[in-house]
């Protein structure tokens, strides 16, 4: 990478108020949009945090060019928690 080449930025979206604020900022244009967004799914998530993120937080960054990735954690961890690669 050269001086004027700037690194590709990643938005790790956490799911509760900080972020989906964040998500509105990116939407209003206020924050620049990432090259990447993802959402760590844990398993552990109330089922109201997903609902949310399908009907609303999803489709409004979606409309301004920014998809966001719901990376679950069966595809990126065994049982134990240790990280393998997908198989797919």
């Amino acid at each position: 990478m050269t001086e004027t080449q700037q690194a590709p930025q990643f938005w790790s979206c956490g799911g509760g108020t900080q972020s989906c604020a964040i998500g509105v900022l990116i939407c209003e244009g206020r924050l620049p949009k990432p090259d990447f967004a993802g959402i760590a799914d844990t398993g552990h998530e109330m089922p109201t945090t997903w609902q949310y993120f399908d009907a609303v937080l999803k489709p409004k960054l979606a409309a301004v060019g920014v998809e966001i990735v719901r990376i679950k954690m069966q595809d990126w961890a065994t049982p134990r928690g240790r990280q393998i690669m997908p198989t797919s």
